[in-house]
């Protein structure tokens, strides 16, 4: 991956296009409210995970690559999965996606925790049609 990609975007890129291809979100364990495969190797072993060990893998790809990354612990309205969620302007994904630090909400005013889970959810579609 590292050989072809000619920039730190665009490894970012190709682990986000391998993780989004190749690994399901495991529903099962979201509704049953037990933990899958969280780690790297058990979610890259298992091919689901829930976003939890999405981030494990993700962190553990960008690390082989020398790639800065953190994970950021927050809230997230419903689970699935949208190309929408690459690289998303701060101003739209707060709308589905709320971080405990407010530092990485990235945008001018912060949104409070109430006001987020008052919010619609929208996505890449959402902003699309206006």
């Amino acid at each position: 991956m590292a050989a072809i990609a000619r920039d730190d975007d665009e490894k970012v890129r190709a682990i986000y296009n391998w993780i989004t291809s190749n690994i399901a979100y495991d529903t099962d364990s979201y509704f049953r409210g037990i933990p899958g495969a969280n780690g790297a190797v058990g979610v890259f072993s298992s091919g689901k995970s829930v976003c939890e060990g999405y981030s494990n893998l993700f962190l553990e790809l960008a690390a082989g690559l020398d790639l800065e990354a953190v994970k950021i612990h927050g809230y997230a309205k419903g689970y699935g999965y949208k190309e929408f969620y690459f690289d998303t302007p701060p101003e739209q994904f707060i709308f589905s996606h709320y971080p405990e630090d407010l530092a990485f909400q990235l945008i001018g005013e912060p949104v409070s925790r109430s006001l987020f889970f008052k919010l619609p959810k929208l996505d890449g579609d959402d902003f699309v049609a206006g």
